[in-house]
């Protein structure tokens, strides 16, 4: 568990760098919780597996990692990432500020270039929050069906699985190998 952990925090301290260098603006929370659903639901989408390994929600600006999410105001309070990230609060929004450099020997090459191509794709000046969220709206299939059949709820949890329309009544033979890897990954969690 530290070893995910550690990958984390250090994916969160590589997307915030690339986010504060390319746009000059502060990685506010929102732009941390939809980098890393981006570059989730990609990878999903790419491999059958996550880069990250978060479990998210469907709320109503888009999808958030829960655990992000869920413990913003303890992370506040107790720093967990203090080595890599300092969190802030300005107003009502948590900063994610780089304190360390980031050690990208936690991921593969294929995950340091999704990182850095969903990043430098989204990261400029012009691009505000809800600009984002409605990104990861019209991209992130997995929250569009979670939000559509939320009923009166506020908050659900996301099927990744909901990635691939369909895939669960497929027969294993009929599936694609991406298809089959996510499956196998997200059935055996």
């Amino acid at each position: 568990m530290v070893y995910e952990e550690e990958r984390k925090i250090n994916a969160l301290a590589y997307i915030a760098l690339i986010h504060k260098s390319l746009t000059q603006k502060p990685a506010f929370q929102t732009y941390i919780y939809k980098y890393t659903a981006l570059i989730d639901f990609a990878a999903i989408k790419e491999c059958g597996r996550p880069v990250f390994n978060f479990d998210y929600l469907a709320l109503k600006n888009g999808p958030v990692p829960k655990q992000l999410y869920d413990n913003k105001e303890e992370y506040l309070k107790t720093q967990p990432f203090k080595d890599k990230i300092l969190l802030k609060k300005d107003e009502n929004r948590i900063i994610y500020e780089p304190t360390g450099e980031p050690d990208l020997e936690y991921f593969s090459d294929y995950e340091i270039e999704l990182i850095e191509k969903i990043v430098e794709k989204h990261a400029e000046k012009y691009i505000t929050t809800g600009v984002i969220c409605n990104v990861t709206h019209k991209e992130i299939l997995a929250w569009q069906k979670a939000w559509e059949n939320r009923e009166n709820k506020k908050r659900v949890p996301i099927n990744p699985l909901e990635t691939f329309p369909g895939i669960l009544s497929k027969k294993a033979l009929d599936r694609t190998p991406v298809e089959e890897v996510a499956v196998r990954y997200f059935l055996n969690r």
